[in-house]
């Protein structure tokens, strides 16, 4: 419900005292590129993509300038212990870099 993919049927949901449960369902999509960010259980991470390609995913979906996000994601695999990782592709990772590049894609859109 925080990230605005179900509706509550009781009850009001504020973040950052925006009404979540009164915006339409665009500008729901429009909060959750600038404001969330999701780590997935099974990591969901696309297998025909690099990991800079992977975590750079958001950026693309908020319509980041395509010179500015591969720094970003770089800056983000430093932080998660990935640099030197850029390259390679969730099947040559294990699964502990694979759920640090899912950590990495939460966190490059510098989430509130």
């Amino acid at each position: 419900m925080l990230a605005g993919l179900e509706k509550p049927t009781k009850g009001e949901i504020y973040i950052g005292g925006i009404p979540i449960h009164e915006l339409n369902e665009e500008k729901v999509t429009l909060f959750r590129q600038k404001n969330i960010g999701f780590i997935f259980q099974a990591y969901h991470l696309l297998p025909m993509l690099t990991a800079l390609e992977n975590i750079s995913l958001p950026l693309v979906f908020r319509g980041e300038d395509k010179k500015k996000r591969n720094p970003m994601a770089k800056k983000v695999m430093e932080a998660v212990g990935l640099a030197g990782y850029e390259k390679r592709k969730p099947n040559q990772m294990s699964g502990g870099q694979q759920q640090r590049v899912g950590i990495a894609r939460a966190l490059v859109g510098n989430p509130k």
